[in-house]
């Protein structure tokens, strides 16, 4: 791996920046290799905090002298390489003050909002600073305060999988554009869009509310909120996590209620000619394309389907 992606890595580590999984994987790695290092830059970093109500120029922090303590140390049989030459040592340093202060204030209450952003293609997982898990679906993002010690309140904007650590004196609370979500520690999952915001409970109580208007959720109820109303129901739909588990179970349903998830996990409008209430199927798919699910469902269903720039359409149906 290049100096320039450690150094990246770094920085985000010691100023307390969410890290993806295989970036807590590095630091670790380094950390165990490197401890003498790892000591003395987070003996660095806390002199910054000692002072943390003077200015910059006032702080009697001798970089250059640390980097030299640093640097006896070093011990490259044993290390991991990094390739990190004195001034790179004092330009991490300096980014990490950086974010850590205001840029001219050290100061322990400053609290940066950070967002975390999955891709167009594929799912995203982080944890927060208290410990939570979040997972986000693809073009999904997250909103959050980088401490969180005395709040956590996060802005979701797509679609998430939390699994909140528990804290009965700090509530989690999630912000979508039309409702609100609060627990004390659960796992639910969490979509949001212009039409409104739904949540099914896996594990826990959670509560969702809009305005003045609340429900509780537990364990198997899922909650719609719409053009101001909210609904509690019981979970009927399985595959409400498929977009993270990557798995589609389908037990006698109708080919109808299955053309319905495939065209929500694979985001292709999918239409239906003829009478299929009737066709039931009961089968599962794990990583498929959905040219491969259907290939499938044709040969236990029995139709045809062909597909334009529009989508897919079904036809020929002779299960009934």
């Amino acid at each position: 791996m290049d100096k320039e992606t450690i150094d990246n890595i770094l920085a985000k580590h010691f100023s307390g920046e969410p890290l993806l999984p295989e970036e807590t994987e590095i630091i670790g790695k380094w950390k165990q290799a490197n401890e003498k290092e790892y000591g003395a830059l987070q003996q660095l970093l806390s002199s910054t905090e000692q002072h943390s109500d003077l200015p910059v120029e006032m702080l009697s922090i001798d970089v250059n002298a640390a980097w030299m303590k640093v640097d006896k140390k070093r011990t490259s049989t044993k290390s991991i390489p990094l390739n990190l030459n004195k001034f790179k040592w004092i330009a991490v340093a300096a980014s990490i003050c950086l974010l850590i202060g205001s840029g001219i204030w050290f100061s322990k209450s400053y609290n940066p909002i950070v967002t975390f952003r999955s891709g167009d293609t594929s799912s995203q997982s982080i944890t927060l600073a208290d410990g939570s898990k979040v997972t986000l679906n693809k073009n999904s993002s997250l909103e959050f305060q980088k401490r969180m010690k005395t709040q956590r309140n996060v802005k979701l904007t797509g679609e998430a999988f939390f699994e909140v650590a528990r804290n009965e004196a700090v509530p989690f609370i999630i912000e979508t554009n039309n409702a609100r979500v609060k627990v004390l520690g659960t796992s639910f999952n969490v979509k949001t869009n212009e039409r409104g915001t739904t949540v099914h409970v896996k594990t826990g109580k959670v509560e969702l509310s809009k305005d003045n208007k609340k429900i509780i959720l537990t364990a198997g109820e899922q909650g719609l909120l719409s053009s101001g109303k909210i609904e509690k129901q019981t979970i009927n739909n399985e595959n409400y996590l498929a977009w993270k588990t990557k798995k589609l179970v389908f037990d006698k349903k109708s080919i109808i209620e299955v053309a319905a998830a495939l065209q929500e996990y694979y985001n292709t409008p999918i239409i239906i000619y003829g009478n299929a209430q009737n066709c039931k199927v009961s089968t599962a798919f794990t990583s498929e394309t959905l040219i491969q699910a259907l290939d499938e469902l044709k040969l236990l269903l029995h139709f045809d389907y062909k597909k334009d720039d529009k989508g897919i359409v079904i036809y020929n149906i002779e299960c009934n």
